[in-house]
């Protein structure tokens, strides 16, 4: 189990790396070759929110149903719970960036 939970975590993480380097991401920009941070940030929240919304899926599949695999619903609340904690730690790390920016004396 532990081993899918880090292939998912892995997977995650390519989907934000990806996001920085298609041609989609540069497309919804324009012509220039920038990557709109906001829209980066603005999808790898979606995928968090997706995430969640599968492991409440299976919660209820497990609780509801007559046939339910347990495994399947353990793996999907852990991918559910990593991906909230990398999109925790990323909240963090540009929360630091902010502050250490309003610090700097102009």
């Amino acid at each position: 189990m532990a081993d899918n939970t880090i292939n998912d975590y892995a997977q995650l993480i390519g989907k934000i790396e990806k996001e920085f380097t298609t041609t989609k991401a540069k497309e919804q920009v324009g012509s220039s070759s920038q990557v709109d941070f906001a829209d980066v940030l603005d999808n790898a929240v979606k995928d968090v929110v997706s995430a969640e919304k599968q492991a409440n899926q299976e919660i209820q599949n497990a609780i509801v149903g007559p046939e339910t695999n347990v495994h399947q619903t353990l793996i999907a609340v852990e991918k559910a719970d990593l991906s909230f904690q990398m999109m925790m730690s990323i909240r963090n790390k540009l929360m630091d960036a902010y502050n250490e920016l309003m610090r700097v004396r102009v």
